[in-house]
């Protein structure tokens, strides 16, 4: 009896990461290989939705590191808005830098 009560808490700890992986890298992204350079994201700004507690990447830019410890912008920038009209996020400005 126990053993299956913690065997469907771990299918359940497992299904929640799972998906809080892949909706990180929906929302933010990992750090990555683009155009020859290892870069990693970065949030520029957070916005707020309205509702309490819950931010969202508002602002978010690839790039590294350079040798003197400047961050140099390399890869995408996207800049996400929360819209009444539909209740939801939509991009704003995305491009390649």
């Amino acid at each position: 009896m126990h053993r299956r009560i913690l065997f469907r808490f771990a299918n359940v700890v497992l299904v929640i990461a799972a998906i809080w992986a892949i909706e990180y890298v929906r929302w933010v992204g990992y750090p990555q290989v683009i155009a020859g350079r290892w870069v990693r994201p970065r949030i520029v700004a957070w916005y707020w939705t309205g509702m309490p507690g819950c931010p969202y990447p508002g602002v978010i830019q690839y790039g590294y590191r350079d040798q003197q410890g400047k961050f140099v912008a390399h890869g995408p920038y996207l800049r996400r808005i929360w819209t009444t009209t539909n209740r939801g996020f939509r991009p704003a400005k995305a491009g390649f830098i």
